[in-house]
């Protein structure tokens, strides 16, 4: 195993030289050095499933690198990353991602947003200028607009996979939330990321997006943008409906619950919708299935809506 400089990889796995060469049916094979915020296995969340299953359909044709924060014992499955990518080079995550709310504080100050300056770090920075000019890559996909603040090189094509639209979640919290403190740090957020995203957007060269609507708005903000929907699937055969008879009473919200637009999703489902759910059907129950979920959404559990 060699070793980069500023670039652990996950132990175990083998570093290959990616290698350019023709598929059996003709097509040519890429190198493609794919920079996350977070390792995407094991795919547990929206973000993970997404950044999984591209990485795991994209090295079926291609050669793809993982360059992402991540420590040894950190829950990650770095040895099942090493079975997907040619080759797992890990950053040890910034100080900003552990100390969150003293970060949040100083991002006040700050041009920087906090859901971009969190990730930034020298260590990464270095990481990508080492393996950018250890290997000609022909592709470098970035996860997010938040992490489209580094420097990359200019002749390779960049490609960024927007998740979301950052900023229009950020403004319907400002508007929305019940906390005057969060609405007035939101909208602060909301205009730095907006600009953030903006930028992103007109630096690379290709954008995919999860939705029309996210296409819709790309579009207008910035029009010289290539862009491409890429939407968030099921597997149907993978989650086929068992026989097992269903609860014709029953609800169930699905999503990680740490992720504020889920939580507040689940808040107004409960306030306001689930009370006219009950004038037709007083026996509905809801069932929130979700990880982290803060208190005031723990608070809710009871007869009727279990977590």
């Amino acid at each position: 195993m060699r070793t980069i400089p500023a670039v652990a990889q996950s132990a175990g796995t083998a570093m290959r030289d990616p290698i350019v060469g023709s598929m059996p049916d003709g097509g040519t094979v890429r190198r493609i050095l794919l920079v996350s915020p977070e390792a995407p296995s094991p795919p547990t969340w929206g973000f993970a499933i997404r950044v999984h299953h591209l990485a795991r359909e994209l090295a079926k044709r291609h050669q793809v690198s993982l360059l992402t924060y991540g420590v040894v014992g950190d829950g990650r499955d770095w040895d099942g990353m090493g079975r997907i990518f040619s080759a797992v080079h890990r950053i040890a995550p910034p100080e900003a991602l552990r100390n969150r709310r003293r970060s949040q504080l100083f991002s006040l100050g700050s041009r920087s947003s906090f859901h971009a300056g969190s990730l930034h770090s020298t260590a990464m920075q270095r990481a990508i200028d080492s393996l950018t000019a250890l290997h000609d890559y022909d592709i470098i996909q970035v996860e997010s607009s938040q992490m489209g603040g580094f420097d990359f090189p200019s002749d390779r094509v960049l490609v960024l996979d927007e998740h979301n639209v950052e900023h229009e979640l950020l403004r319907r919290v400002a508007t929305t939330d019940r906390s005057m403190t969060r609405r007035l740090y939101h909208g602060l957020e909301q205009r730095k990321v907006h600009a953030e995203e903006l930028r992103a957007w007109q630096r690379c060269d290709g954008c995919a997006v999860t939705s029309a609507e996210d296409e819709r708005t790309v579009r207008q903000e910035s029009p010289s943008t290539s862009t491409r929907v890429v939407p968030n699937a099921v597997d149907l055969e993978g989650f086929a409906p068992s026989s097992t008879p269903v609860h014709a009473e029953s609800i169930v919200f699905v999503g990680t619950m740490n992720f504020r637009p889920n939580a507040d999703a689940v808040l107004h489902f409960v306030h306001d919708i689930l009370p006219l759910v009950r004038r037709s059907r007083p026996s509905a129950t809801l069932t929130v299935v979700g990880q982290n979920a803060p208190a005031e959404v723990r608070r809710l559990a009871g007869p009727e809506i279990g977590r």
